[in-house]
């Protein structure tokens, strides 16, 4: 009696597998009507209970779209559909968190090297605004929370990538929950040190300088992670 719970997630599994083949090798792009759900329960040969379970499966994580009374819609894929369905799980889990910490430094690194590969001149106002404000804040003895966020925030969205852009919405949504043990004003001061010392070095194009205070920046996360 407890198999068909097993069988019917496996089928489910493989439905998923082969509908995202289909929209691969389908040409499928977003925005497309996909096939119908009787096309796909005679494609794969499937009971309507799996192939509506599978499609909801990929609704959830925004690679569909199904509109009632008109279709089956491919979506545009977005990283963030992701992050409600596993962050709880990895922000309790300090392990995790190292991990997400390195890929972190990898992104912001590789951010750096797309900014500062282009030829053309890089606009450092809203870093510049950042710091200021940042700067008020920390005096006023408000949260500078959300300033750290902008600020990292506009360093992605300096490289003019949107992929980019939207892990950087992703990570931050990792971490939010952790910055309030660390930004108070002590520490406030040191952050927007390192903010200032980033967009300098970014502004003579020093790609090491740049990297190294990236690095310290947020070096300070592995100590709160490794309590």
């Amino acid at each position: 009696m407890s198999l068909e719970p097993i069988v019917r997630t496996s089928l489910k599994e493989q439905a998923i597998a082969k509908i995202r083949e289909f929209i691969t090798d389908g040409g499928f792009r977003a925005g497309h009507r996909f096939y119908s759900e009787k096309e796909l329960i005679e494609r794969l040969e499937m009971s309507r209970t799996v192939i509506r379970e599978a499609l909801k499966s990929l609704e959830t994580i925004g690679l569909l779209q199904i509109k009632p009374g008109d279709g089956i819609y491919v979506s545009e894929a977005s990283i963030s559909h992701i992050v409600d369905q596993v962050s709880f799980g990895w922000t309790q889990n300090p392990e995790r968190m190292r991990e997400l910490l390195e890929t972190r430094v990898m992104l912001e690194k590789a951010a750096l090297e797309l900014i500062l590969s282009r030829s053309q001149p890089i606009a450092l106002d809203a870093l510049d605004r950042i710091n200021a404000q940042m700067a008020a804040a920390i005096e006023n003895g408000e949260s500078i929370i959300e300033l750290d966020i902008a600020f990292h925030r506009s360093l992605f969205q300096l490289t003019g990538n949107a992929t980019f852009q939207e892990l950087s919405e992703v990570i931050s949504a990792f971490f939010h929950d952790w910055r309030d043990q660390l930004l108070d004003k002590e520490s406030g001061y040191i952050t927007l040190r390192d903010h200032e010392e980033i967009t300098k070095a970014i502004a003579k194009k020093n790609m090491a300088a740049a990297k190294t205070w990236l690095e310290h920046h947020l070096s300070v996360w592995e100590r709160l992670f490794e309590q």
